[in-house]
């Protein structure tokens, strides 16, 4: 599993719209704890990525 954005979405060939749709379905699976890795937190860095690309 991907604990950074840029590598989560590496190789994602569906432009900014696909990305957003990859990011925020990791935020909604992380929210329900899928996303658990047990060794620290990412939701922030998501959530960054995520701001980033909705304001191009």
């Amino acid at each position: 599993m991907a604990i950074d954005p840029e590598l989560f979405l590496d190789g994602l060939a569906e432009g900014d719209l696909g990305k957003v749709a990859a990011l925020e379905l990791w935020l909604e699976l992380e929210a329900k704890g899928w996303m658990n890795y047990g060794f620290g937190a990412h939701r922030e860095k998501f959530e960054q990525a995520l701001n980033r690309l909705r304001a191009t």
